[in-house]
């Protein structure tokens, strides 16, 4: 039996990301032991659209972070979402910049 969304947690669709949200991502703190610029990253792509992350990694490689970092299992984040086509357009986004 499927269970159906709670009111309170609708889908948002083109939510307008200011620059202050976007730099809010970087403030994030991860899990001990694991990579601060892997997981910001998974965190961002997890709750932006593909316009506001592309805006949101100009401010993460502007401050520092590593666009090629790799998690505990020595995959970098391009290479987890690589395979299924539906992060094509992220991937795209990740490859021009400058993930490889």
């Amino acid at each position: 039996m499927a269970t159906k969304p709670r009111p309170d947690k609708k889908k948002v669709i083109d939510e307008v990301f200011t620059d202050e949200m976007l730099l809010s991502y970087l403030a994030w703190e991860p899990p001990q032991g694991e990579s601060k610029s892997f997981q910001v990253l998974v965190k961002a792509y997890r709750g932006m659209t593909s316009s506001a992350f592309k805006r949101f990694l100009v401010f993460f490689k502007e401050a520092g972070y590593d666009i090629n970092a790799k998690d505990s299992g020595g995959v970098s984040f391009l290479e987890s979402i690589t395979p299924n086509i539906r992060f094509a357009e992220y991937v795209d986004i990740l490859v021009e910049a400058g993930a490889a």
